[in-house]
C-alpha cells in the first residue's frame, strides 16, 4: 500500500462510505467527510493528510498557497508532484517501508 497512490482515506459522501486516494482528495472540488469510528482517529487522519500534503506539495510562496486553497489540483499536477516521493510513502517497500522497521 502506498499512501500517495492507494485508496486508503475513509470518507462519507452523500451517505455512502468508501475509500479514496490522496489524488482524488486533492483534485476533487466536492465536500468530503472523514469517516472513522472515533473523533481522535479522524483528527489523527487529518493531521497525516495535512503532513503528507505539506511535505509533497509545499507552496512556492504566498500566492501559490492562496491559489491551492481556492482551486483543486489537476490530476497531472498531482502525478508530477508525487513522482520524486513515490517510494517514500510505500508501506510495503522492500528496503525502507514508510514509518516501519523491517524485521
Amino acid at each position: 500500500m502506498n499512501l500517495l497512490e492507494s485508496p486508503w482515506i475513509p470518507i462519507r459522501q452523500t451517505g455512502h462510505f468508501r475509500h479514496i486516494t490522496l489524488e482524488e482528495l486533492l483534485t476533487t472540488n466536492t465536500d468530503l467527510v472523514l469517516a472513522l469510528p472515533r473523533d481522535d482517529m479522524e483528527s489523527a487522519a487529518l493531521q497525516l493528510l495535512i503532513a503528507l500534503t505539506q511535505a509533497v506539495f509545499t507552496p512556492q510562496d504566498r500566492d501559490d498557497y492562496r491559489h491551492r486553497l481556492r482551486e483543486p489540483m489537476v490530476p497531472e499536477e498531482y502525478r508530477q508532484g508525487i513522482a520524486p516521493y513515490r517510494e517514500w510513502f510505500d508501506l510495503d517497500h522492500p528496503k525502507t517501508p514508510f514509518m516501519q522497521t523491517r524485521g
